[in-house]
């Protein structure tokens, strides 16, 4: 195998003459061939052009990780960078630009969102489950069809974007059952969690293992990593106590409960993100994250 621009003639007469050689040494038999399969992979284009070290207008993956004084387009972790590919058929040509890349890092970010939204939910939940509903039994069936259509893809010549798109599906899927309410059920959220954990590991980035040593740091499989540092803890320390401060402060003032609630969304926005944790007020209340990089 190799680029598309080998089909013909190179791989047609490495075929023809390996044939030729294998059928004599076999007395005419066909049964000794050589090769069944090429795999021709398409080219990789920058600025319209084909990236050609001739035209001196290739990127190397050192470039795409770190930047240099002539990389010119955001720069991704090794995760992104094979999200990127996965985005794009082997098969065809593909575009590297700004906007594509951008759109890796937005597919990234909700893969980490969607592992974390399950960490906090598994966190959250009571030991004893309510009898599951025809709810649940309908998202379980929507996780089968996600893991049957996501098989149908990679077996199809290996169609990764149209893998990643049934993950896209499946994230999209559980995010509607769990916010449904309190209905969701543990069970059927590690499955979903698991389907997208193993796809993910087929196509090299790593959730929990992988069966390559090859593949990339993954997400975590829904496990919230909690620090243990004592830095960490000093600093979180040392914005609740002055948080703390700041409300007593605040409650000798005319408006309380304005420089209260505008201390309340420092916490959330300025304070809290520093340490790397999200906090998301909802209906039921808050529940914080943390924010992976």
């Amino acid at each position: 195998g190799g680029g598309i621009d080998l089909k013909f003639p190179h791989h047609e007469n490495e075929r023809a003459q390996s044939e030729s050689l294998r059928r004599a040494e076999s007395c005419g038999s066909c049964c000794n061939e050589w090769s069944s399969l090429f795999l021709h992979t398409g080219h990789l284009h920058i600025k319209g052009r084909k990236m050609s070290k001739s035209l001196k207008n290739f990127i190397t993956i050192d470039m795409a990780l770190s930047g240099g004084p002539n990389y010119e387009f955001p720069v991704l972790t090794p995760r992104q960078l094979r999200l990127l590919f996965l985005s794009h058929r082997y098969t065809g040509p593909m575009e590297f630009t700004s906007e594509l890349i951008n759109e890796t890092i937005v597919l990234d970010r909700q893969f980490l969102e969607f592992f974390a939204n399950i960490g906090v939910f598994m966190d959250n939940q009571k030991l004893r489950e309510k009898k599951w509903d025809v709810k649940d039994v309908e998202f379980m069936n929507k996780i089968v069809s996600v893991e049957e259509s996501t098989n149908v893809c990679l077996r199809n010549d290996f169609d990764t974007p149209g893998a990643l798109e049934q993950l896209r599906r499946m994230m999209k899927e559980t995010n509607v059952y769990m916010n449904a309410g309190d209905s969701a059920k543990v069970g059927a959220i590690s499955e979903a969690s698991a389907v997208v954990s193993k796809y993910l590991g087929i196509l090299g980035i790593n959730c929990a293992n992988a069966p390559s040593n090859y593949a990339v740091e993954g997400y975590g499989d829904g496990k919230m990593t909690k620090t243990n540092s004592l830095s960490d803890l000093n600093q979180v320390l040392d914005i609740l106590t002055k948080f703390r401060a700041d409300v007593r402060q605040s409650m000798r003032g005319e408006n309380a409960k304005k420089e209260i609630f505008d201390l309340c969304d420092r916490l959330r926005d300025v304070d809290m993100p520093a340490m790397k944790v999200k906090i998301e007020d909802r209906k039921d209340g808050s529940i914080w994250k943390r924010i992976e990089t």
